[in-house]
């Protein structure tokens, strides 16, 4: 959906421009400002509080990268932003289709598979609830450069919104990460993101989201020697990962350390029992 472009004179388009010098090599870029003020409190102090910036309708971001700079401006113009393994929707007519029918290849067990479609249509990363211009590529994510370039170009942007308190675009950019690891089971490039998320403090907000990805992979990880590395390195990530596994129930835990477990006719998925309660999000 983009941001008003078929209204005349939206109220934005004549508002004040706000000059960005970012990164080390100061690239310049224009921003309305009236699309500014309405992110965030941080940014809206930055435009209207007096100080010699909000004067000067200029500020320098050193340390923010331009290609996270170029996104969160796409972002203000039409509600979304491109990133690695995303296309235009306009491109991709039956992605919503592969959506549904891209089943990982999981055993037989009711209980995982349940597990992963469950974890695909979280409500909680619904893309419905905000504007879109690109969804996630079934065929651009096979390449591992682009699936791992996409998860860190967005946990960055993520990062940015995080240290500006735009709350909004946190959320959009967890939905792009969800909608990308839907669409890409066992890939061990989740590696980079749990690593980034390890290491940058702003990014620790995604870390629920991508431990229980681990956890729900977790037989096709242990496969692989750089996730091994990984959790070696940090410890607490292995924790979290064997935490969320309890909080699955010992059911799904039983699955993933044994893999080809038989689990009684009894159980029910609907039972307080049932491994995907939501204590994730406490």
């Amino acid at each position: 959906m983009w941001r008003s472009i078929d209204k005349p004179q939206p109220d934005w388009l004549s508002s004040k421009e706000f000059k960005f010098i970012v990164g080390t090599n100061e690239n310049e870029f224009m921003v309305h400002s009236a699309l500014l003020i309405e992110q965030s409190k941080p940014l809206h102090a930055l435009v209207t509080n007096g100080m010699k910036e909000s004067l000067e309708a200029t500020v320098k971001w050193p340390h923010v990268d331009i290609a996270t700079f170029k996104k969160f401006s796409e972002y203000l113009y039409t509600g979304d932003f491109v990133a690695p393994g995303f296309d235009l929707i306009a491109n991709i007519s039956s992605h919503r289709t592969c959506i549904r029918n891209n089943l990982p290849e999981f055993d037989d067990n009711k209980i995982t598979h349940k597990a992963w479609v469950r974890f695909r249509t979280r409500k909680r990363y619904a893309f419905h609830e905000l504007p879109t211009v690109y969804e996630a590529s079934l065929y651009s994510i096979d390449d591992t450069e682009t699936l791992s370039e996409g998860f860190l170009s967005i946990a960055k942007l993520y990062t940015f919104a995080h240290y500006y308190d735009i709350r909004k675009l946190k959320r959009f950019c967890q939905a792009k990460i969800h909608s990308l690891m839907a669409l890409a089971p066992g890939r061990e490039e989740v590696c980079d993101l749990l690593q980034f998320c390890e290491i940058d403090p702003g990014g620790r907000g995604l870390k629920e989201l991508v431990v229980e990805y681990c956890a729900l992979n977790l037989r096709w990880l242990l496969a692989s020697k750089k996730f091994h590395t990984l959790i070696e390195e940090y410890p607490k990530a292995s924790l979290g990962i064997m935490k969320k596994l309890n909080s699955f129930s010992t059911f799904y835990f039983k699955h993933i350390s044994k893999s080809e477990v038989d689990f009684p006719g009894e159980y029910s998925s609907d039972s307080e029992a049932d491994w995907y309660h939501e204590t994730a999000e406490n």
